[in-house]
């Protein structure tokens, strides 16, 4: 008599802890060195795991290309409940510290340049005497971080809206004008033809920014002399009589090395926000960059 065989189907790959936090770390990361780093690991290793982990749930997380992995649809799914634990691992932290009175810990900040020289720089002695125990990280980059992967905990950022995963508070709008320097135009009229002058333009960094778009509208005939990658650059560029440019009023209208040769550029106006996610900032120091910063930071008028 035959007797019929009967497959015992294996029980599905039980994801653990470890798991997710490697996921995680090559998502943020995308290449594996840099994962290994984050994980106190080494590439090889870190490469081993992601094989394994591929192979148990029999589909890829990650599409590999020379210029590193790119998180697919799955791993993009895992990372959402790899940032939840993380983020109640951290909560629990906090809780276990908690009979320190003090907040403490440390804090990623990032912003523009102009708006750390200007807003973010001027009130941290104020912060320091609140939140001695808390160390900021200050990134200053033009390039837009990615709050709900950790790339920082609070951002200060311009945009017409917070996005809908973000927590937001409106601190101001920034204004901008032309500016020169004032040793350059002392005694004389505003000019009646600006393009008569050198420009400082901030065309290659930041070719969308209002004030790029205004002049391209208003001078198209105009070729700037100098070009640089920030406000701040263009800032000391036209504060040494290089050209005349662009700049924000809450910062340049106060300064005496400059004189401001219009009003305010029209439809130049640009909103600031403080950022964080809302699975970080009930974390007490995280709360305390947020909510101080949201407070405290108002744009000056010019």
């Amino acid at each position: 008599m035959a007797i019929a065989s009967v497959q015992v189907q294996s029980p599905p790959y039980a994801l653990s802890a470890a798991d997710l936090e490697t996921v995680l770390a090559m998502a943020r990361a995308g290449s594996l060195a840099a994962a290994a780093e984050r994980l106190g690991s080494d590439p090889s290793t870190v490469f081993r795991q992601i094989q394994r982990l591929e192979k148990a749930l029999g589909q890829a997380l990650f599409q590999r290309s020379r210029s590193g992995y790119r998180a697919n649809d799955l791993s993009l799914a895992l990372i959402a409940h790899a940032e939840h634990i993380e983020t109640a691992l951290e909560a629990a932290r906090a809780t276990a510290s908690a009979r320190e009175k003090e907040v403490s810990g440390v804090v990623r900040l990032t912003t523009t340049d102009s708006v750390l020289y200007g807003l973010v720089f001027p009130n941290l002695p104020a912060f320091a005497a609140q939140y001695p125990k808390v160390q900021l990280e200050l990134r200053a980059s033009n390039e837009v971080v990615n709050l709900s992967q950790r790339d920082a905990d609070v951002a200060i950022r311009a945009v017409k809206r917070p996005p809908e995963h973000l927590i937001g508070h409106h601190i101001g709008r920034a204004e901008f004008a032309i500016f020169g320097a004032a040793h350059l135009f002392t005694g004389k009229r505003t000019p009646r033809d600006l393009s008569d002058y050198d420009w400082v333009a901030m065309d290659t960094a930041m070719g969308q920014h209002p004030v790029t778009q205004w002049r391209l509208r208003h001078y198209p005939g105009v070729k700037p002399r100098y070009l640089v990658e920030s406000l701040v650059a263009s800032g000391h560029a036209i504060r040494a009589g290089l050209g005349i440019g662009a700049l924000s009023t809450y910062r340049s209208g106060h300064d005496p090395a400059l004189r401001a040769l219009t009003p305010p550029l029209e439809d130049c106006g640009i909103d600031l926000w403080v950022l964080a996610h809302p699975e970080s900032r009930h974390l007490r120091r995280v709360a305390a960059v947020y909510e101080f910063f949201a407070k405290q930071v108002r744009l000056p008028k010019a």
